[in-house]
C-alpha cells in the first residue's frame, strides 16, 4: 500500500526546473537596485560619521526625583 493515494496534492508537486524562466524583472534590474542600496548604505555612513544628521536630541529636561 502506497502512501501516495492518501496524501493531499500540494501545489509545488506539479512544478517542472525545466519550466524555469529566470529572473522576471531582469538582471539590469537587479544590479540598478543593488547599486541604489549601496548609494543608500554609504549617504547614511558619510551623514553618521560628519554628524550633519544630529542622532541625539538637542535639549534633554532633567529627571526630577521625588
Amino acid at each position: 500500500m502506497s502512501n501516495n493515494k492518501n496524501k493531499k496534492p500540494h501545489f509545488l508537486d506539479e512544478y517542472d526546473d525545466g519550466e524555469y524562466l529566470g529572473n522576471i524583472w531582469g538582471w539590469k534590474f537587479s544590479f540598478i537596485s543593488l547599486a541604489v542600496l549601496i548609494i543608500l548604505s554609504i549617504y547614511v555612513g558619510y551623514s553618521y560619521a560628519t554628524q550633519e544628521v544630529p542622532i541625539e536630541p538637542t535639549h534633554q529636561e532633567p529627571i526630577q526625583k521625588k
